[in-house]
């Protein structure tokens, strides 16, 4: 008789030592447990809402770019010649935004604030679109689109390689993410247009944009919670940044040793040791265990 041969696999776990894992289904129950694993390892630097923030800016703002010249030809009238112009001009906006904008902005309130910034302003420039019936209700929308996409991008990238984690990973994961995002939101963006239509698409991208990343940003680095601490209470804690803590207060409590502190070759960090103002998290491997598990 047909059917789905069921098969019993057990090995070691390595993130309970000795104890005895039971797969079934053979190589999906491994996928499944290897895709925890990541998940576990994620989370254990804290890293998991920085990369869903990641995934719904890239989500939304492909989802807007998709439907943009349709926007631009049903509320304007607007034909390929004017979308291109529209669309350069976009360009320039971003070469002036994160060629000398996002170096003022991030000097003067750092990297997570700022991203806070260019969500606060997509949000609100996406929304806006929603409302377009001439070009100048059309400009100084796209202008705060710009400046949102032109703020986010530096900082996403930036906040992303201050996570104390190897940096091949981490920005192999979050280029998959990104790229993710840009793979759904045409289609999830195409089908409501024809749904609801083009002015409520961009309300809902513009809403949902700015609800979804009001959650995320309270647990990136610092988070909202801690920054509104900090204006009453004095800044504590450094978020994602080892370079930018200072180290002449230990306010927070945490042995550090100094950032000019050179290593000595093969000198390895144990788990749960505090480096540069970071407690360093299990690697995939040490997860993994050395007790035979089969690498994939």
């Amino acid at each position: 008789m047909a059917g789905v041969k069921f098969v019993k696999v057990s090995v070691d776990s390595g993130l309970v030592p000795g104890a005895e894992v039971t797969y079934y289904f053979g190589a999906v129950g491994k996928a499944l447990y290897k895709f925890w694993l990541l998940l576990a390892y994620l989370a254990s630097h804290g890293v998991i809402p920085l990369l869903l923030l990641n995934f719904f800016f890239r989500f939304a703002f492909a989802a807007y770019k998709s439907n943009f010249a349709f926007l631009c030809h049903s509320a304007l009238e607007f034909g390929p010649k004017e979308v291109g112009f529209v669309l350069s001009a976009m360009g320039l906006g971003g070469i002036f935004v994160q060629g000398l904008l996002v170096r003022v902005v991030t000097s003067a309130v750092g990297e997570e604030r700022t991203l806070l910034l260019a969500m606060v302003s997509t949000s609100i420039g996406f929304s806006s679109l929603s409302y377009v019936k001439t070009v100048y209700h059309l400009a100084p929308a796209l202008t705060l689109v710009s400046v949102g996409y032109g703020l986010a991008v530096p900082c996403l990238s930036t906040l992303f390689s201050n996570v104390p984690m190897e940096q091949g990973i981490m920005q192999g994961i979050a280029g998959s993410i990104d790229r993710f995002g840009q793979s759904f939101g045409p289609i999830l963006g195409g089908w409501l247009l024809d749904l609801v239509g083009q002015g409520w698409l961009m309300l809902c991208t513009g809403t949902s944009l700015g609800a979804i990343a009001a959650v995320c940003l309270l647990f990136v680095g610092d988070g909202c919670l801690s920054w509104i601490k900090d204006l009453f209470f004095g800044k504590a804690t450094a978020g994602y940044d080892p370079v930018g803590l200072d180290q002449s207060d230990n306010s927070v409590g945490l042995e550090m040793e100094p950032l000019d502190k050179e290593e000595e070759p093969g000198e390895a960090h144990e788990e749960g040791e505090v480096l540069n103002g970071f407690k360093v998290a299990p690697t995939l491997e040490s997860m993994e265990g050395g007790n035979g598990y089969p690498r994939a």
